[in-house]
């Protein structure tokens, strides 16, 4: 899993360097969840983050032209 993590990492960083900014405060929700063991939140906070991610990648991968000149749009988070 760590490094499925890892390559996810990089790609993401390699589409577009302002994935961070947007994507950060969705991993503090699932460690947040984590620390005090709210299991469900934790599953359901995962689950949003890996939809929103992939719908990011996707919307970059599509507009290559694009790469790097914009902020990212705020990702729309479909329940899982």
């Amino acid at each position: 899993m760590g490094s499925l993590i890892g390559v996810g990492l990089f790609i993401s960083h390699q589409i577009s360097t302002e994935s961070f900014g947007v994507f950060l405060p969705r991993h503090k929700r699932v460690l947040d969840a984590v620390a005090v063991r709210a299991s469900s939140e934790a599953e359901d906070a995962m689950g949003r983050l890996l939809t929103e991610t992939y719908e990011f990648m996707a919307r970059h991968l599509l507009e290559p032209s694009q790469q790097g000149r914009h902020a990212p749009a705020a990702p729309q988070s479909k329940a899982i």
